[in-house]
């Protein structure tokens, strides 16, 4: 740790939760992946991640974190996300919520009526 700063590669999750609640910024560099970023928000980080596939297309919304290809792109946000809290609670904010777009209960409500249609044909086909 240097000036409060952690590099945390590769945690168990058993060590990844008490990480994510001690953390105020999570750094996901990798291209084209995207577990783990959603938790990051959910737990109220600002997440500043690659720019690229996954994090691009399906998780980030405006206002809910970073997207950053080079260092300096990683720097600028890291550095206006620790001088500027207010901007920081609001991604904080918009992140939650958006995260909420992952849970359990919308991934069952949304299948559930997506497989609708076929179970009533289903059950009408064996009248």
């Amino acid at each position: 740790m240097v000036h409060g700063l952690t590099f945390v590669m590769n945690t168990p999750f058993s060590d990844l939760t008490s990480h994510l609640a001690d953390a105020s910024i999570g750094l996901y560099s990798m291209r084209n992946e995207h577990f783990g970023i959603v938790e990051m928000m959910a737990a109220g980080l600002v997440a500043i991640v690659h720019d690229s596939g996954g994090p691009r297309e399906d998780i980030f919304k405006p206002g809910t974190g970073y997207l950053a290809t080079t260092p300096e792109e990683y720097t600028t946000y890291m550095y206006g996300i620790l001088t500027q809290p207010n901007v920081a609670d609001d991604t904080r904010q918009a992140a939650r919520v958006s995260a909420g777009r992952f849970s359990d209960k919308i991934f069952q409500d949304s299948l559930a009526m997506a497989l609708a249609p076929v179970l009533i044909l289903s059950a009408a086909s064996m009248i």
